[in-house]
């Protein structure tokens, strides 16, 4: 404050409060990006951790076929892959060899 006082500060340009606030808003808009990316990829850690590739067989498991195998292990099946290469036509590529790397090894209900 002293140095504003005898002039050897500049005036700095301040936005009105309008500005401020859609500034603000887009920085938690940032944060919340950021924050759920990064728990999509906490998700995937944990189904690699059960070695559950779901990566190799569809690209985004929080659409309706990664929510569909998602609900489907949970609800105790163990071929949860194929069933929802049955009931979901949105997956990457649906071939019999990308089916076969959805295998669940040591998954235990």
């Amino acid at each position: 404050m002293l140095l504003h006082s005898y002039g050897l500060l500049k005036a700095s340009f301040q936005p009105d409060n309008h500005a401020h606030r859609i500034r603000n808003l887009s920085l938690h808009r940032d944060n919340l990006m950021k924050s759920a990316s990064r728990e999509v990829l906490h998700i995937q850690k944990s189904m690699e951790l059960m070695d559950i590739k779901l990566t190799n067989v569809i690209s985004d498991i929080l659409e309706k076929s990664g929510q569909a195998i998602i609900s489907s292990i949970i609800a105790g099946e163990r071929d949860a892959c194929q069933k929802a290469y049955q009931n979901v036509n949105r997956t990457r590529k649906n071939t019999e060899s990308n089916q076969k790397t959805c295998i669940m090894r040591n998954f235990v209900i």
